[in-house]
């Protein structure tokens, strides 16, 4: 197992590769800093997190997938985690990503107990940690 790791940062056109010690990349509120160190106009806004599978499937990036994306980012030759940055203003782009968590947003929203998917995105997760 490598010290080091790339998160290689998408953010529309724009990407960012940040080396990091693993062992500052294992909580999600970690990687938000980096993301949030890459662009720190997301301070300000609603984003979510994001990143490919081994089949190339675009996964929701939480505090739950985070030590799969990892395995997944240090099998490679040079351990590296390409990590998508989707602000609000792209929810209406969001990739469909059928994970419990992305369910529960889905349903808090579609069953109008909350008004955005960013509220419910933030909601989950809270109950999540909890």
């Amino acid at each position: 197992m490598s010290s080091q790791i790339c998160l290689k940062l998408h953010l529309d056109s724009d990407i960012l590769r940040v080396r990091a010690p693993v062992d500052k990349c294992r909580k999600i509120e970690e990687i938000r800093s980096y993301v949030e160190m890459a662009w720190p106009d997301l301070k300000k806004t609603s984003y979510h997190l994001y990143y490919t599978d081994d089949t190339e499937d675009a996964c929701v990036l939480n505090q739950v997938s985070l030590p799969d994306a990892l395995i997944l980012a240090e099998r490679s030759r040079v351990p590296t985690m390409n990590i998508y940055v989707k602000t609000g203003e792209d929810e209406e782009d969001d990739v469909v990503v059928d994970d419990s968590l992305s369910r529960m947003v889905n349903q808090l929203v579609d069953f109008d107990m909350i008004p955005s998917h960013a509220a419910a995105q933030e909601f989950a997760e809270m109950l999540q940690a909890a």
